[in-house]
């Protein structure tokens, strides 16, 4: 496995949020409008949204897409606004180690004894994916990514009756499905329309997760990302949190060392 595949799917997973070409998902499409106040639906989300300042876990990844179909398992540790830590497993094995900080992104790729240093703008300029942390962090938390201005949503019914918030800029084109009983986030679609760029995030297997001193979040294990662009072409990547070692708030070492006989590659 090269080196700049490891670092693509690993990059790609970190910064999915925003790439790809017009995607063939459809849009729920709306019938009446909701009773509700786009205020209050964004109101419900704030509510909803998880808000700690440390997550550790197991995850299960199924990346499908250029340079080539991989599934891992990886440890996942992250500090609220600092930092993300990945150490991801091949049957067993380590193969690579990752952590993205506000400005930076290291990479240890140990098939073959070689590292990674970027600023945080490499994804960009490799893959056309721009990186935010802060996105990022919520796509991790299963928070809701805003790209347009949140306060000009508007509020629909879709004929299967989730709720529906769209809203659009010179940029960016969103549609958020919600669920009608509890707000929970269903799937998200971005599209760009000029760059011909696309993502849906979808959320599901949503159950209990308890946060010690807060009341209990309605948390999704299993989120699902579908995208497709002229950089990437169609990728899917799926993401399996395994609940039984989901910790929250619970200090953890986290250790990033490049061993002294690896290589630094461009």
């Amino acid at each position: 496995m090269a080196f700049k595949n490891i670092s693509f799917i690993i990059l790609f997973f970190l910064t999915a949020c925003h790439t790809a070409k017009k995607s063939t998902t459809t849009a729920p499409q709306p019938t009446n409008a909701a009773p509700l106040s786009t205020a209050a639906v964004l109101d419900k989300l704030t509510a909803n949204a998880v808000d700690f300042e440390r997550m550790s876990g197991e995850a299960g990844i199924d990346y499908k897409g250029k340079p080539m179909n991989i599934a891992v398992s990886s440890s996942v540790r992250w500090r609220r606004d600092s930092l993300v830590w990945l150490n991801v497993k091949k049957m067993g094995f380590n193969v690579a180690r990752v952590q993205v900080t506000q400005d930076s992104v290291f990479v240890i790729n140990y098939l073959q004894s070689s590292y990674l240093i970027k600023d945080i703008a490499y994804a960009e300029k490799n893959f056309g994916v721009p990186l935010s942390f802060a996105t990022m962090q919520d796509i991790l938390l299963g928070n809701p990514v805003f790209l347009t201005d949140k306060n000009k949503l508007t509020v629909e019914k879709s004929s299967e009756g989730d709720i529906i918030l769209r809203g659009s800029d010179a940029r960016w084109k969103a549609v958020y499905r919600l669920d009608a009983t509890n707000f929970a986030i269903k799937d998200m679609l971005f599209e760009e329309p000029a760059a011909k760029r696309s993502l849906k995030i979808s959320y599901k297997n949503y159950a209990t997760l308890k946060v010690p001193n807060q009341a209990d979040k309605n948390f999704s294990y299993l989120r699902t990302l579908e995208m497709e662009s002229t950089q990437t072409g169609k990728v899917s990547v799926e993401i399996e949190v395994d609940a039984e070692s989901l910790e929250v708030n619970v200090p953890k070492n986290i250790r990033f060392e490049i061993p002294k006989d690896y290589g630094r590659m461009d």
